[in-house]
């Protein structure tokens, strides 16, 4: 069984390749940071702009938080409020993208 890391890159994954399908250039906004501990070492992963990518075209700005669909929906609530956190600049969308089991294109939320 994969982990929740692989699936949520490979969410991910997909994300990215359907933007850059649709014309968007895509900057990854997770940043993934190493903590030693007398335990060893562990990744953490945190979102810039409560976003997993960015998507940028001649129309404008477009933050996407990555969702999959497992056996439950996933709770849209705490993406709401995590983009609610940060301004909307001008010509930005904020959306969610939940990709459900053998999907060929993202179901996409759009979040203002």
């Amino acid at each position: 069984m994969r982990s929740n890391a692989a699936r949520g890159a490979a969410w991910k994954a997909r994300s990215r390749r359907w933007l850059e399908a649709h014309g968007y250039i895509v900057v990854d906004l997770e940043i993934v940071r190493n903590v030693f501990t007398s335990r060893g070492m562990f990744s953490h992963k945190k979102d810039q702009l409560a976003s997993d990518l960015m998507g940028v075209n001649a129309d404008g700005y477009l933050w996407v938080q990555v969702k999959g669909y497992t056996i439950k929906r996933p709770s849209l609530a705490p993406a709401r409020r995590a983009f609610q956190a940060y301004p909307l600049p001008p010509a930005t969308t904020r959306c969610i993208h939940i990709w459900k089991l053998r999907a060929r294109k993202p179901e996409i939320i759009e979040c203002q």
